[in-house]
């Protein structure tokens, strides 16, 4: 999940060869308008695709940046099964985890200077 491309940005100005992948195409256009602005349209390749179909390519990867999409998934130790087949060096990997099996009513909206609700043992 590319997003907007931030990462595959800072990764592509470091020197690297970007595969940017993400399953929604508005995403894929910001990310596009952006390399292109910074010139870097040539060093990042927009795939839209899901992390599953990473396993239906010979691609092999030095480095895969798999930030702040695990807890997305619906089947997200098949994601990092097919992850660790790609990834010939290093992986770097964030997610978000909670203790607790509390729940809660989650509102629609959170006001930006009413964020006391995030601290609450239930928040997800």
């Amino acid at each position: 999940g590319c997003n907007a491309g931030f990462y595959s940005l800072e990764l592509a100005k470091r020197g690297a060869e970007v595969l940017a992948i993400d399953l929604d195409e508005h995403y894929l256009k910001q990310a596009k308008w952006t390399a292109k602005q910074f010139g870097l349209d040539d060093k990042i390749r927009f795939k839209q695709m899901q992390v599953y179909d990473l396993a239906h390519t010979e691609e092999q990867f030095d480095l895969i940046w798999f930030m702040g999409v695990f807890y997305h998934l619906r089947y997200p130790m098949l994601a990092m099964d097919i992850l660790s087949q790609k990834v010939k060096k290093m992986m770097v990997f964030q997610t978000l985890s909670l203790p607790g099996t509390e729940e809660m009513e989650i509102p629609e909206d959170v006001e930006f200077h009413k964020r006391e609700i995030m601290q609450e043992n239930a928040w997800p």
